[in-house]
Protein backbone atom coordinates (compact mmCIF):
# COMPACT_ATOMS: atom_id res chain seq x y z
CA UNK A 1 0.00 0.00 0.00
CA UNK A 2 1.28 3.45 -0.89
CA UNK A 3 1.64 5.58 2.22
CA UNK A 4 2.04 9.00 0.62
CA UNK A 5 1.91 10.77 -2.75
CA UNK A 6 5.70 11.03 -2.98
CA UNK A 7 6.27 7.28 -2.87
CA UNK A 8 6.83 5.89 -6.34
CA UNK A 9 5.47 2.55 -7.43
CA UNK A 10 9.04 1.47 -8.14
CA UNK A 11 10.05 2.24 -4.53
CA UNK A 12 7.05 0.33 -3.21
CA UNK A 13 7.92 -2.64 -5.43
CA UNK A 14 11.54 -2.51 -4.27
CA UNK A 15 10.51 -2.47 -0.60
CA UNK A 16 8.21 -5.44 -1.14
CA UNK A 17 10.89 -7.36 -3.05
CA UNK A 18 13.37 -6.69 -0.24
CA UNK A 19 10.98 -8.01 2.43
CA UNK A 20 10.21 -11.15 0.46
CA UNK A 21 13.80 -11.75 -0.68
CA UNK A 22 15.28 -11.65 2.81
CA UNK A 23 12.44 -13.58 4.45
CA UNK A 24 14.07 -16.95 3.68
CA UNK A 25 17.02 -18.63 1.95
CA UNK A 26 15.09 -20.30 -0.87
CA UNK A 27 16.12 -19.51 -4.45
CA UNK A 28 13.79 -17.47 -6.62
CA UNK A 29 12.24 -18.79 -9.81
CA UNK A 30 10.90 -16.21 -12.25
CA UNK A 31 8.80 -17.21 -15.25
CA UNK A 32 9.50 -15.06 -18.30
CA UNK A 33 7.31 -15.15 -21.40
CA UNK A 34 8.31 -11.85 -22.99
CA UNK A 35 4.87 -10.37 -22.35
CA UNK A 36 4.29 -7.06 -20.62
CA UNK A 37 3.66 -8.54 -17.17
CA UNK A 38 6.63 -10.89 -17.00
CA UNK A 39 8.86 -8.23 -18.57
CA UNK A 40 7.91 -5.80 -15.80
CA UNK A 41 8.52 -8.43 -13.10
CA UNK A 42 11.91 -9.27 -14.58
CA UNK A 43 12.83 -5.57 -14.83
CA UNK A 44 11.86 -4.90 -11.21
CA UNK A 45 13.81 -7.92 -9.97
CA UNK A 46 16.81 -6.93 -12.09
CA UNK A 47 16.80 -3.40 -10.67
CA UNK A 48 16.41 -4.82 -7.16
CA UNK A 49 19.51 -7.00 -7.65
CA UNK A 50 21.52 -4.03 -8.89
CA UNK A 51 21.10 -2.49 -5.42
CA UNK A 52 22.30 -5.58 -3.53
CA UNK A 53 25.83 -6.33 -2.44
CA UNK A 54 27.19 -9.53 -4.03
CA UNK A 55 27.35 -11.11 -0.56
CA UNK A 56 23.55 -10.80 -0.39
CA UNK A 57 22.88 -12.77 -3.59
CA UNK A 58 21.03 -16.05 -3.59
CA UNK A 59 20.19 -18.16 -6.63
CA UNK A 60 17.64 -16.76 -9.06
CA UNK A 61 16.44 -18.83 -12.00
CA UNK A 62 14.64 -17.37 -14.99
CA UNK A 63 12.42 -19.90 -16.72
CA UNK A 64 11.33 -19.65 -20.31
CA UNK A 65 9.11 -22.13 -22.10
CA UNK A 66 9.37 -21.87 -25.87
CA UNK A 67 5.93 -23.04 -27.00
CA UNK A 68 6.99 -22.77 -30.65
CA UNK A 69 3.99 -20.53 -31.41
CA UNK A 70 5.54 -17.17 -30.52
CA UNK A 71 5.78 -14.71 -33.40
CA UNK A 72 9.39 -14.30 -34.61
CA UNK A 73 9.56 -10.71 -33.34
CA UNK A 74 8.54 -11.77 -29.80
CA UNK A 75 10.86 -14.77 -29.87
CA UNK A 76 13.78 -12.53 -30.89
CA UNK A 77 12.90 -10.07 -28.10
CA UNK A 78 12.78 -12.86 -25.51
CA UNK A 79 16.16 -14.29 -26.41
CA UNK A 80 17.80 -10.86 -26.73
CA UNK A 81 16.50 -9.95 -23.27
CA UNK A 82 17.88 -13.14 -21.75
CA UNK A 83 21.25 -12.55 -23.44
CA UNK A 84 21.47 -9.09 -21.88
CA UNK A 85 20.86 -10.44 -18.39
Amino acid sequence: MISNKNTTLSAVANDNLRKIYFSDKRPWVIAFSGGKDSTLVLQLVYEFFERLEPSQYKPVFILLSDTLVEPPLIKDYIYQTLELI
